[in-house]
Parts: structure tokens; sequence; C-alpha cells
């Protein structure tokens, strides 16, 4: 039986990193998928041929057995075979995605009991899948996050361009991961999972800090002096009026409870609200002598 030359399959060094397999063989995924080549045996069969190369070079483990024991590999499996070994293979998917070179080399190896035979065998196919995944930014505006919604991607994959669903919860936050299943990179019968990273847009008038939603909200000098309501349009529409206790000061902050970014458990949070002071303009004659008024009646106040 030939010797493989994984490292050859995929058109890489035998130095080269996790990050150059990785792209060596999507690329050569790419163009040799089924779906893009119907009906093309060739094809198939050297999209197995890189699938398979994918899966030893991928795995840390798998790569240094393959590394220390290369062309020497029957000579290993004939004298392991000699000394009674138990073979346990481990390898994940289908017999049929895999040509015999590979189960007689990995099958060679006994791994300990049927219960850690078991756990290698998960954890395989956990990585295996894992590098089938992908993942996608996708910007998300404020009033998108505080309601939560629905958004079409159109997505380009293998099989030509595909339109999806996503819905987006409420309270979902920068840096947060929605997955989309079996959306993601196909290799045979496995598909990885779509993962879309939300980045929160910039808001005009809001602003999201440490989970808390801040506004600033204008304030006429009169309302700011003696007290009153000012209203301002929330993220959902909704008109919300503020009361503003008398001699409020520029910059003063306050909380309203329940009024901010919900979580994605359905929690609401505060809005805060930081007050700007506005100053009259276009003073007519008869506010001109008002405010002459005010500074006598407070001149006694220390400058």
């Amino acid at each position: 039986m030939e010797f493989k030359d994984y490292y050859k399959t995929l058109g890489v060094s035998s130095s080269a990193s996790e990050k150059e397999i990785k792209a060596a063989y999507r690329k050569l995924a790419r163009k040799y998928h089924p779906d893009v080549n119907p009906g093309d045996k060739a094809a198939e069969e050297k999209f197995k041929d890189i699938s398979e190369a994918y899966e030893v070079l991928s795995d840390p483990e798998k790569r240094k057995r393959y590394d220390e024991l290369g062309a020497n590999w029957d000579h290993y499996s004939r004298a392991s075979a000699s000394q009674g070994r138990r073979q346990t293979t481990y390898t994940v998917g289908d017999d049929d995605d895999f040509s015999e070179f590979f189960r007689q080399f990995f099958g060679g190896f006994d791994i300990g009991s049927t219960i850690f035979g078991t756990g290698a065998r998960q954890a395989a196919a956990s990585r295996a899948r894992a590098e089938l995944d992908v993942e996608q930014e996708l910007e998300v505006g404020l009033e998108e996050a505080y309601n939560g919604g629905q958004r079409y991607l159109d997505l380009e994959g293998p099989s030509g361009r595909e339109r999806l669903l996503l819905s987006i919860p409420r309270g979902v936050k920068s840096g947060s991961k929605l997955r989309m299943a079996g959306k993601g990179i196909r290799s045979g019968k496995r598909a990885g999972d779509l993962f879309i990273r939300v980045k929160l847009r910039p808001h005009p008038r809001f602003e999201l800090r440490d989970g808390t939603l801040h506004t600033t909200l204008d304030v006429p000098l009169t309302e700011a002096v003696l007290g009153g309501e000012v209203s301002f349009t929330h993220l959902d529409g909704r008109v919300i009026a503020v009361k503003i206790p008398p001699e409020t000061q520029n910059g003063a902050s306050l909380r309203l409870r329940g009024k901010g970014m919900p979580s994605t458990s359905g929690v609401q949070g505060d809005l805060m609200v930081h007050v700007n002071v506005l100053l009259p303009t276009s003073l007519t004659d008869r506010e001109r002598e008002l405010f002459k008024e005010l500074k006598e009646a407070r001149s006694h106040e220390v400058r």
C-alpha cells in the first residue's frame, strides 16, 4: 500500500503552521467540493483526499504520530499487529470518507480503555466539526438590538448564493455570537456551523456602556431652575416624559429604572439620562430686564 503524503495533498510544507494548513484546506475544498463539481468523480475523490489529509494535519496528536512514523508506517503497523496490540480506530465520519491507508495507519495505536477511546473519538469529532465552522461579523443597529427582529443574510457558498433568515434576539450586545447550525463548511456528510459575531453600530442619541444605556437630554434653563417635564423618543418609538427636579444642575444624571437595554434573558436594565441645560438665546427686552433683576437679587453671591 502506497504511503500518502498529506502535506503534498494540501500543497503545504511539513513545517506549515495550523493557520496555513487550514487556509490551504479551505481553498482546495471550495475548488473540489462535490456541490461545485456535480457528477465529477475525479473531483469527488480529490475532495476526499483533501479532507483526509486535513483530518490528520489539523489534529496535533495525529500530525505528531504521522510525522514520527512517516514512510515507516507499514513496518510499525505490522510490528504492532504481531505483538497482539488491540487496534482502536478513532476516526470521525463515515469510513468511506477515509482511505485504507488512513484506517491502518491510525488504527494501529492502543489508546487505552473503551471509555478513553470513546472520549478520544468524541474529542476528535468535536475538533473536526469546529474546523468546519465559519464566523462572520454583522453590524446591527442599536434600535434593532433593543427591539430584536429578523434579518435576511445573502451568503455565497459552494452550491451558490443562499438566503438565510437570522433571528436577532432582544438585548444582543457587541461580541455576542449567533449560531446557525449546519450553515458552515461541508465536508462529506459533515457540516460546520455559521457563527454571526454581532457588532453594534453607534447611535446618534444613545450609547450602551457596560450594559447600561445612556442618553443626553436637552433641558431648557427654566425647566432646570423651576422643575418640570421634558420628553424624548425612546429606541422603541415610545415618548418618555422625564421629571426634572427644581434646580437641576447642568451635567446632572437621572436614572430611569427599567427603561434601559433589555438582557437576552428578558431583564430590563436602567437608562441614565444626562442633563444638558440649554441657555436661552434671542432674548426679548422684557427677558433681559428679568435677568437683570435676577442678577441684582443675587448680587450677594460670592463670585
